[in-house]
């Protein structure tokens, strides 16, 4: 419901967190569809801190959507992504014409694979970081991705989707614009700083395995090296380690 305001009262930046199959693009895409394409824009962090025009593209939008970040990179201008989780005045480029001053009330949604680094600490004040931590791709809880979106295509799947989302905002209005806090996910915010400092733990690897019951004699029936890469990044998801 948050991504229908002309505003950023929560002055929040969301983050779906998880690793491949967990559903977060699944999520997003119902989203997406609910808001409508002729509503929202698909631009990177990159080019929001380093292509003085392409902010230019998020004007009079509701929603701005950002598909796997590479986590790799730092996040460099993290002064231009805070204003635009609350709606401050900023200065617009356009291309051969005149730039100006406007407010960008497009909610903000990144999806991760892995923790974005990110050097100022304030700025995880603005995070609201969702972790999808079941993995349902290729397992036995996987759902028919056409029937999720033939739903939520249909007319009484958007009616129905949007009757929920304006009951959200309601609460989120009747609650001064404060998101509910849960205490797991509020952990999850330590992940996305001072990345360079964490290193592997063997002892993490271990209770992975010890967890999974994963052995010499079993491993070969469970997956391929990168199966078994994808179920302990899962694992690390759930667990608030750092996937290395």
């Amino acid at each position: 419901g948050y991504c229908f305001l002309r505003n950023l009262s929560a002055q929040k930046l969301f983050i779906f967190w998880g690793g491949a199959g967990s559903g977060k693009s699944t999520y997003l895409n119902v989203i997406k569809n609910l808001i409508g394409d002729e509503n929202r824009s698909a631009i990177s962090l990159a080019n929001m801190t380093e292509n003085k025009y392409a902010n230019s593209l998020m004007v009079n939008k509701f929603l701005n959507t950002i598909d796997e970040v590479d986590s790799s990179k730092h996040l460099k201008s993290e002064d231009t992504v805070k204003i635009l989780s609350c709606g401050q005045d900023i200065f617009v480029e356009r291309k051969y014409k005149e730039g100006f001053n406007t407010k960008i009330y497009a909610t903000q949604i990144v999806a991760l694979n892995d923790p974005l680094h990110i050097e100022d600490e304030a700025l995880l004040d603005r995070l609201m970081i969702i972790p999808f931590v079941n993995r349902y791709r290729n397992t036995d809880k996987q759902l028919n991705e056409n029937n999720i979106y033939g739903f939520a295509c249909s007319e009484d799947g958007k009616s129905y989707l949007f009757n929920k989302a304006m009951q959200g905002l309601k609460r989120l209005q009747n609650n001064n614009f404060k998101f509910s806090t849960v205490k797991e996910v509020e952990k999850t915010k330590k992940l996305f700083i001072h990345l360079d400092e964490v290193a592997a733990d063997d002892d993490d690897v271990a209770k992975f395995l010890e967890d999974l019951k994963i052995n010499e004699e079993n491993i070969v029936e469970i997956g391929n090296a990168n199966e078994i890469a994808e179920m302990y990044r899962n694992w690390c998801i759930v667990n608030k380690k750092v996937f290395i």
